[in-house]
């Protein structure tokens, strides 16, 4: 007996086949069906696969037919698909070629371009890996992040940008479609926040009675880096900068060429590479597990390439021991100093201007090249509970009263920022935690000399039922 099933579908991985989306430019620019099984791909409206089942009434197969799922014309023409699919030639070929692309176009190093072309085989394994990558571009605005902008949304798999977005018009995105969001002049708002947290996990979110899986690829252009602004989220940031090297034109012939080029070859490298991506046991083990889920995304896209593998970790190595170590990279304890900068020169008030120019004047002296926008500052002073009101014609600010300056004081020792005790100016909110801290490392110290295995013996473990 054979069963018919009619399946919509935007693209699956089977046993031994994979079928992937493509662009039919005979019929409008429709979407058909590639099909990959045995190394062999055929472009068909609809694929049959047959498969055979046993039940109580004996051996039956079923026909399942795949059609594509239904596009609107709008996202349709936003959307960036293949038409056909090509050899890559080897690993190290694709990566070399897109690398080359983005050096010419965009004068960046050659390790921020090695990122950013891992980021773009990242993109076409998004239900693959551990989690989707994020790639953010940061910087003032140049042509060289114009650029790669880009370039990358031609090199993306089903590249869609995106402008004024909530979590309410995420949703309505077509998102089974897994596309890859690019947000141009992304700013840092609790609203934007929520949406980046929410395309780079694993889970949903309620839409209109169901449930909307919201994982997807993002490139971000921003003023400033997301590292210590949006908790939990490990990206891949690349500074970028005015360059005085001239560049070649970038026009709409080069933008057309590009996708020509590396398009059918991406979708290739999917359907022959998907197998070992999905097999991979990669480990990017001396990194930190924020890092580590980062590397190892990037590395199990990179198939057959044991030395670009281990060429990954090299690369995170640095954001890994800003994620740790050095609090000086977190935004948020940037806008802490400086307020412990204001407090400790004895003011009453400062605006959140002020609090920005202070803070800019921090990361000028660590030799950043962005700078702080009283907006942003504004969004990081309201999370940690301060935040300003209207002060007059002049902005928005904050009273400094004392338990205002008590409360900074404390989080800037949170923090571990350096408070200040001696000197003229010393501040007698910093004199006090610094007493305090130094009779805690006395404390400290005094318990190094404590018989441990003795209270190991005289406390016994509390689930022991003896």
């Amino acid at each position: 007996m054979e069963q018919i099933s009619i399946r919509k579908t935007t693209g699956d991985v089977f046993t031994h086949g994979m079928i992937e989306l493509v662009i039919d430019p005979i019929h409008d620019g429709q979407l058909t069906r590639l099909f990959w099984k045995e190394e062999v791909a055929t472009i068909a409206p609809r694929i049959k696969i047959d498969r055979k089942t046993e039940s109580e009434f004996g051996e039956a197969r079923q026909t399942f037919t795949y059609e594509p799922e239904d596009l609107k014309p709008t996202f349709l023409r936003a959307m960036r698909f293949p038409s056909r699919s090509v050899s890559f030639g080897s690993t190290q070929q694709l990566l070399d070629g897109i690398c080359g692309v983005i050096k010419k176009f965009t004068n960046l190093g050659n390790d921020h371009a090695s990122l950013a072309a891992r980021t773009v085989l990242a993109s076409w394994f998004v239900e693959a890996t551990d989690c989707p990558v994020s790639l953010v571009l940061y910087g003032p605005a140049c042509p060289q992040c114009e650029r790669l902008f880009r370039i990358l949304s031609c090199l993306y798999r089903r590249a869609l940008f995106v402008g004024e977005i909530n979590l309410a018009s995420l949703c309505a995105l077509p998102l089974a479609f897994s596309p890859s969001l690019f947000f141009e002049g992304c700013d840092h708002s609790p609203r934007i926040q929520k949406v980046i947290r929410a395309t780079s996990t694993r889970g949903y979110i309620p839409s209109k009675g169901k449930l909307v899986t919201t994982r997807c690829a993002t490139v971000i252009y921003s003023e400033e880096p997301l590292n210590g602004v949006i908790p939990d989220i490990s990206a891949v940031e690349i500074p970028v900068m005015h360059t005085r090297v001239p560049l070649p034109p970038l026009n709409g012939d080069a933008l057309q060429i590009i996708p020509d080029e590396f398009q059918p070859k991406l979708p290739m490298y999917r359907l022959v590479k998907c197998t070992h991506v999905l097999n991979s046991t990669f480990d990017a083990a001396p990194l930190t597990s924020k890092v580590n889920d980062l590397a190892r995304s990037l590395a199990t896209c990179v198939v057959d390439g044991p030395v670009q593998q281990a060429n990954i970790v090299r690369l995170l190595r640095k954001k890994d021991d800003e994620v740790n170590g050095d609090w000086s990279w977190d935004l948020s304890v940037t806008v802490m100093e400086a307020l412990l900068s204001l407090c400790n020169k004895h003011k009453q008030s400062v605006y959140v201007s002020e609090v920005a120019n202070e803070a800019n004047l921090i990361l000028e002296r660590r030799g950043e090249m962005f700078v702080m926008t009283a907006r942003s500052v504004g969004y990081k002073l309201r999370v940690m509970g301060l935040a300003a009101g209207r002060m007059g014609s002049a902005g928005r600010g904050i009273l400094l009263t004392r338990e205002i300056q008590k409360r900074i004081h404390q989080m800037a020792w949170d923090s571990r920022l350096a408070l200040q005790h001696r000197g003229e100016n010393r501040c007698g909110d910093c004199w006090e935690l610094k007493i305090e801290q130094d009779d805690e490392e006395s404390r400290a110290q005094e318990s190094d000399d404590i018989d441990v295995p003795g209270l190991i013996r005289d406390h016994p473990d509390p689930n022991d039922p003896f």
